[in-house]
């Protein structure tokens, strides 16, 4: 079962110290009419093994979009960042792992999307999962990625894209 290698959960913004990580569905963006964030956090537990004489030609994240008819009216952009620290997928929180600090979340994106349909985004994470073959300090630092959806000056309430999850 390939999802049995990933974690997933999403920080809410409010409220700021509950976990998602049992939830049938992940959401990015501002989700109530207070404009509160929501960032999804997936991560694989295991790369695949390679080889001395492997080489990673492509890597795709693909997320299957679990979002109304109303999405194909309502393109939504969808930036995808790396995660810079470990997370506990049954604990993380909004609260215990900042993701305005720009320590735990990179601030610069990986790959952006805009969707118009309403049935899988995928993007191309190839050279960020060749980096996770490589430690850096000595430990491992595969932490995943976050989805986030820009700020801008028309948002609006309800502003978010909804993912399925492994569960």
């Amino acid at each position: 079962n390939e999802t049995s290698n990933l974690d997933d959960t999403y920080l809410k913004q409010s409220p700021p110290n509950s976990n998602y990580s049992t939830r049938g569905s992940i959401f990015c963006g501002w989700g109530d009419a207070n404009h509160n964030e929501n960032i999804p956090l997936i991560r694989f537990r295991e790369l695949i093994p390679l080889t001395a004489g492997d080489t990673v030609v492509k890597a795709e994240l693909s997320l299957a979009v679990s979002q109304t008819e109303e999405y194909a009216k309502n393109p939504k952009y969808v930036g995808l960042y790396e995660v810079l620290k470990d997370w506990e997928n049954s604990s993380v929180t909004w609260n215990n792992f900042n993701p305005n600090d720009t320590a735990n979340i990179s601030d610069v994106p990986i790959d952006c999307l805009i969707r118009t349909d309403s049935t899988r985004v995928a993007f191309d994470i190839t050279n960020l999962y060749r980096s996770w073959y490589h430690k850096r300090d000595g430990a491992p630092h595969n932490f995943g990625v976050a989805l986030r959806r820009p700020m801008l000056k028309s948002n609006t309430a309800w502003n978010y894209t909804q993912f399925y999850t492994r569960n």
